[in-house]
This record gives C-alpha cells, sequence and structure tokens, in this order.
C-alpha cells in the first residue's frame, strides 16, 4: 500500500510536470507565432522597401537624364546668346572666366543689363527728339511757307508722304506734320497740342 500510495504521488507529481511542460511548450508555440508573424511582415515591409527604392532609382535616371537634356539646351542657349550678342573672351574686361555654366551666365547676365541700359538711353533719346521736333513744327511753321524753308528749319523730314500732282503731300516731324497744298507750299500744321 505504501508503494502504491508512492506511485500514485510520483505519477501526480510527474502529471503536473507534465501539464506545465505543456503549458510551457504552449507560450512558446504562440510566441514562436508571433515571432514569425512579425518576420512575415518586416519581411513584406522590406520587399515593399526594396520596390520604392527600385522605382525611386528609375525616377531619379529619369530625372538625371532630363538635368542632363536641359543642361544641354541650357548650354546651346547660352551659346546662341553669346553669339547674338557677340561676346568675345576679351569682352569680360580681363576677368578670369571659370568656363563653368553659372559663371557664363552670370556674365551674359551682365551683359544684357548693360544692353537694356543702353537701350533704355537710346528711347529716351529718341523720345525727346520726336517731342523737339514736333514743337518746333508747332512753334515754327506757318500756312505758306516753301517746302526749302521749312527744311531749312527742320531738316530732312522723319518722313514723306507723296500723293501725287492734285492731292496733298505730307512731311512728318515727331509726331507731328506739315500738309502742302497744290502750290507746294505749307496748307496746314497737324499733331500739335495747344
Amino acid at each position: 500500500m505504501a508503494i502504491q500510495g508512492r506511485v500514485q504521488a510520483q505519477s501526480r507529481l510527474l502529471e503536473q510536470t507534465l501539464e506545465q511542460s505543456r503549458k510551457e511548450l504552449l507560450a512558446i508555440q504562440l510566441s514562436l507565432a508571433q515571432k514569425q508573424q512579425d518576420l512575415d511582415k518586416r519581411s513584406r515591409e522590406i520587399e515593399s522597401t526594396v520596390g520604392t527604392v527600385s522605382r525611386l532609382q528609375v525616377a531619379l535616371g529619369e530625372k538625371a537624364t532630363k538635368l542632363d537634356q536641359q543642361q544641354k539646351q541650357v548650354e546651346q542657349m547660352l551659346q546662341q546668346l553669346t553669339k547674338s550678342l557677340q561676346v568675345s573672351p576679351d569682352s569680360t574686361k580681363g576677368k578670369p572666366t571659370s568656363g563653368s555654366l553659372v559663371e557664363n551666365l552670370k556674365q551674359v547676365e551682365v551683359q544684357l543689363d548693360e544692353r537694356e541700359q543702353d537701350l533704355d538711353r537710346m528711347y529716351r533719346s529718341i523720345r525727346e527728339r520726336i517731342r523737339n521736333n514736333s514743337q518746333k513744327v508747332c512753334r515754327y511753321i506757318t500756312p505758306a511757307m516753301k517746302p526749302s524753308e521749312v527744311r531749312g528749319l527742320l531738316g530732312t523730314p522723319d518722313g514723306e508722304k507723296y500723293n501725287g500732282f492734285d492731292s496733298n503731300d505730307t512731311w512728318s516731324y515727331g509726331t507731328a506734320w506739315v500738309t502742302f497744298g497744290p502750290t507746294s507750299l505749307v496748307l496746314s500744321v497737324g499733331g500739335c497740342n495747344k
């Protein structure tokens, strides 16, 4: 009986140990299943990242190609600008040229600014000449003057319009004009702001 009691106690102890081992094994299996899910998830994320990186590499390659093309176009336009501005290496006024695209663009920009200032000065000069010529017509020309007298006072007209024998001829000075009658004398003056 004592032996049988001991065997039963040992059996219960072994069952408890076995039950404890089963629980630990189940916990390990659950942990392994969770880790496997985490690994699968990370694997999918890595695959997605690799796909994204690959697409980015393709896009970057295309953009690099486009940038190269645009740089070539800019260089061609710069060469055309340089030719149209008749820029020579001596026109940099002793400044060393680095040959870089940015430096060349800066030089062209400076030259374009200088051209713009020159054009502005010419424009102002032309406007002043037109204004002066117009004022002279309005101030000095009177009806019945001869063409030689008009030329003597004002010089060569800015424009001439000849209409034939029976029409009136017109000379323009600035924004004003002188009309000659059939007798070749000044008939009227126009374009004056009085």
